[in-house]
C-alpha cells in the first residue's frame, strides 16, 4: 500500500483533511511530525487524531515502518481468525460494539475479544465495574444475533501503585479475557514498571500481558529477558501489538524468545473498526515455531 493511502485510510481523517493533509506534507515525510503540528495548528486540532497521526509520523520519520507498509496488502484470506485487543466506545474507541462486529465478521474474525480499558482515577476515560457489567450486557444482545462469530468480553486491566489491579478477582473472573498493562510506573523509572508487570502477571485472571515493552526507557538485554521470564513463570502470553507504531518492538519480541517457552497472542488495539485490518501485519512476523493463540479459558 503507498504510504499515502495508508495515512489517509487509518489517520482519523476524513477523506478530505486526508489529502489536504498529504498536499501540505508536499512528499517530506522526513518532516511529517512537525508538518502535522502545523496542520493541526491551522486547521484545528481533533483529540485522539492528532496522538494516532503523531504515532504514525514518529515511526515514518524513524524510516522503519515504510517497508511494512509498502507490504501491507487487503487483497488476501485473514492469516489470523480473530483480534484480542480491541476498544468500543465503551472506553476510548470510537466505534460501537456491534460495528466492530460487523466489520470482525467481514474481515473474516471467528472471534473477537472486546478489551475496553478501565483506567480508574487515573484522569482519562475509564469503565468501572458498573459500566463493565453493562456492556457485557449489550455484548449478550449482539452476541444473540451473530451466529457466526464469538465475542469475548474483556478488558484491559490496569495496575496502581501499590500493584492492585483496577477490578477485583471476582469481577475479573466474569471476563471472557483479560490483559494486563502498565500504562504507568508513577515516576518511579523501568525498575517499578518491572514490578509492576510481574504483579499483573501473578493474577491467576490475567490471560496475557499487553504491548510489553511500552513506557521503558531503555530496552537492553537485561530488560528483554526479565520480562521474558515474567512470561514464562507465570505462563503468561506477551502480546504481538499490530498497531502500526508498535510494530518494530513485536520485531524484538519474537527475535529475543527463540529457545524460550514464551507463547504470543496478536492483537490489533484497535480504537476504529480500520484498524482491525492491522491483522493483516500478522503475516509478515515470522512466528510460526511459536504458540500463537493462548487457550481461551472459561467459555
Amino acid at each position: 500500500m503507498r504510504l499515502e493511502d495508508f495515512i489517509a485510510r487509518y489517520s482519523f481523517l476524513d477523506e478530505r483533511k486526508a489529502q489536504r493533509f498529504i498536499e501540505f506534507l508536499n512528499g517530506d515525510w522526513k518532516s511529517c511530525t512537525k508538518k502535522m503540528e502545523n496542520f493541526f495548528s491551522t486547521f484545528g486540532k481533533e483529540g485522539v487524531m492528532v496522538g494516532v497521526l503523531k504515532k504514525l509520523c514518529g515511526s515514518i520519520e524513524d524510516g522503519w515502518l515504510i517497508p511494512w507498509i509498502e507490504k501491507f496488502n487487503l487483497n488476501s484470506k485473514v492469516p489470523i481468525p480473530g483480534d484480542l485487543h480491541v476498544h468500543s466506545n465503551w472506553s476510548d474507541g470510537m466505534d460501537d460494539i456491534e460495528t466492530i462486529v460487523r466489520r470482525a465478521i467481514g474481515i473474516g474474525f471467528k472471534y473477537i475479544a472486546i478489551t475496553d480499558h478501565t483506567l480508574l482515577n487515573k484522569g482519562r476515560v475509564q469503565m468501572d465495574v458498573e459500566k463493565f457489567f453493562k456492556r457485557n450486557e449489550k455484548i449478550d444482545e449482539i452476541q444473540s444475533r451473530y451466529k457466526g462469530i464469538k465475542i469475548l468480553k474483556g478488558v484491559e486491566i490496569d495496575v496502581n501503585e501499590d500493584g492492585s489491579l483496577d477490578y477485583p478477582d471476582d469481577v475479573l473472573k466474569e471476563c471472557d479475557f483479560v490483559i494486563g498493562a502498565v500504562h504507568f510506573d508513577y515516576g518511579r523509572g523501568d525498575e517499578f514498571r518491572l514490578h509492576l508487570m510481574e504483579m499483573i502477571a501473578m493474577n491467576e485472571n490475567v490471560d496475557g500481558i499487553c504491548h510489553p515493552l511500552d513506557g521503558f526507557k531503555k530496552v537492553d538485554d537485561e530488560t528483554m529477558d526479565r520480562i521474558l521470564d515474567i512470561s514464562e513463570r507465570y505462563s503468561k502470553p506477551l502480546e504481538l501489538n499490530l498497531f502500526p507504531s508498535r510494530l518494530s518492538q513485536n520485531l524484538l519480541l519474537v527475535r529475543s524468545s527463540r529457545g524460550r517457552r514464551v507463547k504470543f497472542y496478536f492483537g490489533t488495539d484497535s480504537h476504529s473498526v480500520k484498524h482491525l485490518e492491522f491483522i493483516f501485519f500478522s503475516k509478515m512476523l515470522d512466528v510460526e515455531f511459536l504458540e500463537i493463540e493462548p487457550q481461551l479459558k472459561r467459555k
